[in-house]
């Protein structure tokens, strides 16, 4: 009725800057009550990098009762990670022979729309729109521009 969709992208961007291991748990329920998918892929991606850290605070707890759901998606998503993390180390882009724009351009294809979206903010663009959007979006923007991303 308000057209806040706009305003919510905004808040949800802000809260996923302010993320840590100490409220990731928290801010995870969160985003599920309120059907904010930006702030959840956020929450979701720093739960992956540092699943043990996260499973010791009180938010946890809230992410256990909160529904077998929600529950079920962190668990299957932890899954995933620990098999990820024994398959061994990955060539980096200069061993593989990729320029800096070619390492920036395949870097910004696999960040999560939570990523894009931060990294437009930071530089004044337009948020909206679909993950290939974004990206086209950040490719366009990139050209000629120094490649250090704030997403590293």
């Amino acid at each position: 009725r308000y057209e806040c969709g706009y305003l919510k992208l905004l808040c949800e961007a802000k809260l996923c800057e302010g993320l840590t291991v100490a409220n990731a748990a928290t801010r995870l329920v969160l985003s599920e009550q309120s059907a904010a998918d930006q702030l959840k892929e956020g929450c979701l991606e720093l739960i992956k990098d540092h699943p043990e850290a996260v499973m010791a605070t009180a938010g946890w707890e809230a992410v256990v009762s909160a529904g077998s759901e929600l529950s079920d998606e962190t668990s299957a998503l932890l899954a995933g990670y620990s098999a990820a993390a024994k398959q061994g180390k990955k060539r980096t882009a200069d061993e593989a022979g990729f320029s800096a724009r070619d390492q920036w351009v395949k870097q910004i294809r696999v960040w999560t729309t939570v990523q894009l979206r931060s990294e437009l903010l930071w530089r004044g663009l337009e948020i909206l729109g679909t993950k290939a959007e974004l990206v086209a979006r950040l490719e366009q923007a990139g050209l000629g521009h120094d490649y250090g991303c704030s997403f590293a």
